[in-house]
């Protein structure tokens, strides 16, 4: 349980969320539903109006799954008047809410969040407590950079495409919207250097500590740094480096059944910004840092195709930035291996 045995048993409210309402059920101490679900407006008042109607808040821990920027506003709203905020991957709760009865409604969702958290709470309190959220002004100006920056950087690319297609034709035309095109992305590629300087900045007010210890890392720039410093918040929620790659996606997934082998691609779960930004960054730490030449070196000798060589080096490097964060220490090569503190 997320609590010890001498403190007051807590209640579990289950929210399912949408852009305007959400409703919320919530369940017992012993699990049992006390009150149905229930709906209510996501706004300061509507969230006012939720408060009260919990029997006890500061005795409810609150469920609820990932929606973006829909649950802000309840982050927000609930951040210290409940006794514990957790925002669950859908995955998670379609997993373990599964059941034979097909009916598909805010209320039967809520019921179920609500159920999975108690289930959780009993049975894989970890799990739950890795998915403990609070509301950080310093993480989510830098979450919105973040955001942006990711933004800047696919329009950038898809101006560079654009580009190359169009310089294909010989035709007047295709010259004109060329250079046209060319001064675009000259001026997108201003507004994601200045965001990267931004985004920089936010990160080392969110957590300069961390910033100054991914930095120490060859491979590892500050954009790649502050995304990192982001996503992961606090390193203690990861038990291990395997458990860090899990959560944001970077790992093969393996497919077998039978004689049957499929050929290994990565995870598409987790964080698509982490995994591009990552196999960039490998491209570079295979030249200057040294734990990552050997990886890199060691499987080209055995045959690897560079792709998949540079995925593994992009998994190395993620076991080293857990291992400058969970010792506090800058990289080292011993360190390459590491063990939490």
């Amino acid at each position: 349980m997320d609590h010890h045995p001498t403190e007051k048993p807590l209640y579990t409210l289950g929210i399912d969320l949408a852009k305007a309402s959400l409703v919320a059920c919530l369940l017992d101490p012993a699990g049992k539903e006390i009150k149905p679900p229930t709906e209510f407006d996501n706004a300061p008042a509507g969230l006012r109006k939720l408060l009260a109607w919990m029997t006890d808040a500061q005795a409810t821990r609150v469920v609820f799954e990932s929606t973006g920027v829909y649950g802000k506003k309840l982050i927000l709203a609930l951040d210290g008047s409940v006794a514990s905020l957790h925002q669950l991957n859908p995955k998670v709760i379609s997993r373990r809410a599964a059941t034979s009865i097909q009916t598909k409604t805010d209320q039967a969702d809520a019921r179920a969040i609500a159920k999975v958290g108690f289930d959780l709470a009993l049975t894989e309190p970890k799990t739950l407590q890795n998915a403990a959220i609070r509301f950080d002004p310093a993480i989510e100006d830098l979450a919105l950079w973040l955001s942006e920056f990711h933004r800047v950087t696919l329009n950038a690319a898809a101006l560079a495409n654009q580009i190359k297609t169009a310089e294909c034709n010989p035709t007047p035309a295709a010259k004109r919207l060329c250079k046209d095109l060319h001064r675009e992305l000259k001026r997108v590629r201003e507004r994601k250097a200045e965001v990267a300087k931004i985004m920089d900045e936010a990160a080392r007010k969110a957590d300069a500590q961390s910033m100054d210890l991914l930095t120490s890392i060859p491979g590892i720039g500050d954009a790649t740094a502050a995304t990192l410093v982001c996503r992961i918040i606090n390193i203690k929620r990861f038990a291990s480096p395997d458990a860090l790659k899990g959560y944001l996606g970077m790992y093969p997934r393996r497919r077998q059944s039978g004689k049957y082998e499929a050929p290994s691609r990565m995870a598409t779960h987790g964080c698509a910004l982490v995994r591009h930004m990552l196999w960039n960054c490998a491209k570079v730490a295979t030249r200057f840092n040294p734990a990552c030449m050997e990886t890199y070196e060691r499987l080209k000798k055995n045959g690897k195709h560079a792709a998949s060589c540079y995925g593994a080096v992009a998994r190395k490097l993620l076991h080293i930035v857990y291992g400058v964060l969970a010792n506090q220490k800058p990289f080292s090569h011993q360190l390459s291996s590491p063990q939490p503190a």
